[in-house]
């Protein structure tokens, strides 16, 4: 009898060594589903962040290359009215050196400034043109043209400056 309680005993020892706990729980707890779903989250909210900062830089680029292409535009159309005729082009500065202020529109025509700036070409872009005599050298012109646009409530702008002289 004591032999069959011992045997008892010790497989009963032996069964809770092999199988200790026959709850096993499986699968996630609250804390750990909120904890993976908050870094989720993060995640998407930085790649949408980032997109959309990306998106934004790329639209100024775009209006920003546009605008200096408007303004080489402009110098290059002022450079063949110099080489066409320089008396001509050198009285643009009615001003006598302190600088006459001109709208260029898309087709490159030259208008007196109207008010405060110049209307829009294309879109929101408007070009501005000043020549300057320089007064040291009736053969030389100091030339800048202004491009603006809007981008969204904000105004932008380039400045693009060259000297022109009486090369003819």
């Amino acid at each position: 009898m004591i032999s069959k309680l011992a045997h008892q005993a010790r497989l009963v020892i032996i069964k809770m060594h092999v199988i200790p706990n026959k709850h096993v729980v499986y699968g996630i707890s609250l804390i750990e589903a909120v904890v993976t779903l908050g870094v989720v989250m993060l995640l998407i909210t930085g790649l949408v962040i980032g997109m959309t900062s990306s998106l934004q830089n790329a639209q100024t680029s775009k209006a920003r290359g546009l605008a200096v292409q408007y303004a080489q535009e402009a110098l290059e159309i002022i450079r063949e009215e110099r080489d066409n005729n320089w008396t001509t082009f050198s009285l643009r500065d009615t001003m006598g050196g302190t600088g006459t202020g001109y709208c260029m529109n898309g087709s490159g025509q030259l208008s007196p400034v109207a008010g405060e700036s110049c209307p829009p070409f294309t879109g929101s872009f408007s070009r501005f043109v000043r020549f300057i005599t320089n007064l040291l050298d009736s053969g030389q012109m100091d030339v800048e043209v202004a491009v603006s646009w809007m981008e969204g409530n904000t105004s932008k702008n380039i400045t693009l400056k060259t000297k022109y002289t009486q090369w003819k």
